[in-house]
């Protein structure tokens, strides 16, 4: 049996945990679970009351290298909720695991697989990547000093994007410029700070008509489990609804989307769930960005779909067979709080008539601040089409039904 490690004890964590702890496939083949945090109060808590499955939090800082490398060294293999992790670090986690076992050419025991994640922090070596692989990205480039972004709005106009190379999420440290003033404005209270000025680079922004995301990973025998493409609305880089159905995504696009995840599952020779973000003009599709775990956009998978991303993910790097991805129609809208509440889902979901018994509510146990995912609503559009692709029944959090013969999911928790 499998020790698993989760860096992370967030709502990804939780969910993942859920995926494990509702499929009996999946939990006879895992011993333990070890939660890698750097708070105390997370989501992840509620699952040490499970009596599934053993659950184990370890609470240190992630620059607390004896405390994280600990940690990696109680897990036959490690997974990761975000992608903001010391490389080096992640890296002397492979080499003790390579060590402990005395077999260089072990598996290797953090997946998705490091060498991609360290691509994938830094948005500039993300963007060369593409480019030098072919793929359709805005045009960008690297920033050595201020007469780079004055050449650089020369050539595309107003309006660009000044972003970070690292740590930048959901909009942080991206700096939008859509006319000279705005510069004058990032240079006066920022810019000239900032005696990193190589730590950004520049980007043209696309004034796009759509913004789509797909997902998909490897499985056994050479087999690649991708998801049909959906439909994403932000507002200020803040994911509001994810929405799947046969007008939301037109069929051309969404060939071309899982050709292109077909190309990246091919470049990142790895396990676990890698995502793409697009922007889409006219006939254009163009990648914004990838994310090498499970994803925001893809939460809509838990209800609407066979198989959830999670239950994927966890799949793929206990190198488990995969079902062919089938999403029904329905949407997700994230509960995020001082931005959409929960009372302003259930109004939008009043005003489209959708029956409560198709209606799925998420909790992520987080207490409401800022702007703050706190949970997430799915909704079926269609019952049909579960019966007609032989879907397992769809019920509300509490009373959502593991496969252990003995329990429903809510007692395993001891709710």
């Amino acid at each position: 049996m499998v020790k698993f490690g989760i860096i992370g004890g967030g709502q990804l964590s939780l969910m993942l945990c859920h995926s494990i702890i509702k499929k009996r496939e999946l939990y006879q083949k895992i011993e333990i679970i070890y939660i890698y945090s750097n708070k105390n109060v997370i989501p992840c808590n509620i699952l040490t009351t499970n009596n599934i499955i053993k659950i184990e939090l370890i609470i240190g800082n992630f620059n607390d290298e004896k405390k994280f490398l600990d940690f990696c060294n109680k897990c036959d293999v490690v997974t990761y909720e975000f992608e903001n992790i010391d490389i080096e670090l992640l890296k002397k986690a492979e080499i003790n695991h390579k060590i402990k076992y005395n077999n260089p050419n072990i598996n290797n025991l953090i997946y998705p697989n490091i060498k991609y994640l360290e691509i994938i922090q830094d948005k500039l070596k993300q963007k060369e990547f593409l480019h030098e692989n072919g793929f359709n990205i805005a045009p960008f480039q690297y920033i050595k000093g201020y007469e780079d972004i004055y050449y650089f709005i020369q050539r595309y106009n107003y309006p660009v994007i000044i972003k970070s190379r690292r740590g930048s999420f959901k909009g942080r440290g991206n700096f939008y410029i859509g006319n000279y003033g705005d510069f004058i404005k990032w240079y006066t209270n920022i810019g000239k700070f900032d005696d990193n000025i190589h730590n950004y680079y520049i980007e043209n922004v696309i004034d796009f008509d759509n913004e789509f995301s797909i997902i998909g990973c490897k499985g056994p025998k050479k087999f690649n489990a991708i998801f049909d493409p959906v439909k994403n609305t932000h507002k200020n880089n803040i994911l509001l609804k994810t929405e799947f159905n046969e007008s939301s995504v037109p069929r051309f696009e969404s060939l071309k989307m899982r050709n292109i995840e077909r190309k990246i599952l091919e470049l990142f020779d790895t396990l676990g769930m890698v995502c793409i973000e697009f922007f889409h003009k006219g006939e254009n599709i163009y990648i914004n960005e990838i994310a090498l775990r499970v994803h925001n956009s893809y939460h809509i998978s838990l209800n609407c779909c066979n198989i959830s991303q999670f239950e994927t993910h966890i799949r793929s790097i206990l190198n488990i067979n995969i079902p062919i991805p089938k999403l029904i129609e329905g949407e997700m809208y994230n509960v995020i709080s001082n931005m959409q509440s929960y009372e302003k889902v259930m109004e939008i979901l009043k005003k489209k008539n959708v029956l409560k018994k198709n209606i799925f509510y998420q909790d992520y146990y987080k207490e409401p601040q800022d702007i703050r995912k706190i949970g997430h609503v799915n909704i079926l559009q269609n019952n049909k089409n579960i019966k007609n692709n032989n879907f397992s029944e769809n019920v509300s959090l509490n009373k959502t039904y593991c496969d252990c013969d003995k329990c429903n999911y809510c007692l395993a928790l001891n709710f």
